[in-house]
């Protein structure tokens, strides 16, 4: 068994009564300065786990002034076989547009076979949206850009008309 020597010994001590001070200058400021800080990623996460988390609301029956209450409200609808997915909304003075993701439910594969799956949707080789004046915010993987409110709820009343067009077909 090794001992410390004279000049180890006091070295250990006034280390010690250096950490010691050290300390109780932590407990003397710790309790004001502290503050736990929520990481940026963390909180970056939170907004992305609460958006997943909301339900698809069923826009298949509502009127013009309940379309863009429930715009202004959700971020996911359900209009027949259509799903649109709000990204993001933007507010440029008082106008308000949204960047959306159109989806389409989908039974048979491209290749012919059963499913039950969604599909991003192609609105210019649908002939169903031939002609319509808000086909320019669309691309061709079903993504509209800069779509105001009002456009928007143009979009939702036609998605709806083309749901009760298939009942008689």
């Amino acid at each position: 068994m090794a001992f410390l020597s004279k000049e180890e010994y006091l070295r250990l001590i006034e280390s010690a009564r250096l950490d010691e001070e050290g300390y109780d200058e932590l407990d003397y400021h710790a309790p004001e300065a502290w503050i736990p800080a929520v990481s940026p990623a963390k909180e970056k996460m939170e907004r992305a786990r609460a958006i997943s988390n909301h339900g698809v609301i069923d826009i298949l029956n509502h009127r013009k002034d309940q379309i863009k209450d429930a715009l202004h409200k959700n971020i996911n609808f359900r209009i027949g076989e259509f799903t649109i997915h709000i990204r993001k909304y933007k507010q440029t003075g008082d106008l308000l547009s949204l960047d959306i993701f159109v989806m389409q439910q989908k039974y048979q594969t491209p290749s012919g076979s059963p499913c039950n799956m969604s599909y991003k949707a192609d609105l210019f080789r649908d002939n169903r949206f031939i002609n319509k004046p808000w086909l320019a915010y669309f691309d061709s993987s079903g993504r509209g850009k800069d779509i105001p409110i009002e456009t928007m709820v143009d979009i939702v009343r036609w998605l709806q008309a083309l749901n009760r067009m298939n009942s008689f077909l």
